[in-house]
């Protein structure tokens, strides 16, 4: 993202910061355990002057043909995982 546009996002939305969701990916394992699928989801954090913050990733399983409310609440929950570590990482 140019520097005009990342200004522009954060007068527009008057933050302080801004969540970047770099890449969801999906990893098969089908050992030890019949498609085990892991969904990555790898993040970054920049301060108001593009300035990474802090970045990390995080994962959660699931077995091959879950429902979608299954996988709704899995992804849900590795979201506040997410949120809970950008938290801890700006109050140091």
């Amino acid at each position: 993202m140019d520097d005009n546009r990342y200004e522009q996002l954060i007068k527009d939305t008057d933050s302080d910061y801004v969540l970047f969701l770099n890449q969801h990916y999906l990893k098969w394992q089908e050992k030890p355990f019949a498609l085990l699928c892991f969904h990555i989801t790898s993040y970054s954090l920049f301060d108001k002057n593009q300035k990474e913050v802090t970045r990390g990733n995080n994962y959660f399983t699931s077995m091959n043909l879950e429902s979608k409310d299954k996988l709704s609440k899995d992804s849900r929950k590795s979201s506040s995982k997410i949120v809970s570590t950008i938290v801890k990482s700006l109050s140091k």
